[in-house]
């Protein structure tokens, strides 16, 4: 077994956000994120909240929106990978 350090914030938004690339359920969200349910909650509350996230059919799906703050983020992760 490895370490894994705790994940911080828009760590997990990014993770989420992933993981509805393309049309997901929430179960199995919660399990790919791996999230407990009232966690998860905060996280698909705020996602929805800002736009960056939508439900269509009781499925969640990244929104315009959140592909663009998903590719900012990526481009972070990168520069502090980089440092």
């Amino acid at each position: 077994m490895g370490f894994q350090a705790k994940r911080d914030y828009m760590d997990v938004c990014g993770e989420i956000l992933r993981i509805c690339l393309s049309p997901t359920m929430k179960s199995r969200i919660m399990q790919r994120a791996n999230l407990g349910h009232r966690m998860f909650t905060r996280y698909l509350n705020y996602l929805s909240g800002t736009g960056l996230l939508e439900e269509v059919g009781g499925l969640y799906r990244t929104t315009e929106k959140g592909l663009r703050f998903l590719s900012r983020l990526t481009s972070l992760e990168s520069l502090l990978i980089e440092a």
